[in-house]
């Protein structure tokens, strides 16, 4: 069975923070790249029909799954 999406964007996201692009970056900046990956990695597997993502999210629920991934 396959990964829950929180799950799949949590770990992208896990992947760019360990890179180099965040190295540098701590606290609130650190957190904010998460976020700004969170929605990427969201918006770039809902363009290529991901199973499981609705084809329009409302922004509460794209807020919610941001909370998830930034929460795990």
């Amino acid at each position: 069975m396959g990964e829950s999406l929180t799950t799949t964007i949590r770990r992208r996201v896990a992947e760019d923070l360990s890179g180099d692009d965040a190295a540098a970056l701590s606290g609130d900046d650190r957190r904010e790249f998460a976020h700004q990956r969170a929605f990427l990695h969201l918006d770039v597997l809902s363009a290529a029909g991901t199973v499981g993502i609705p084809d329009s999210q409302s922004p509460l629920d794209e807020q919610r799954l941001d909370q998830a991934v930034l929460d795990a």
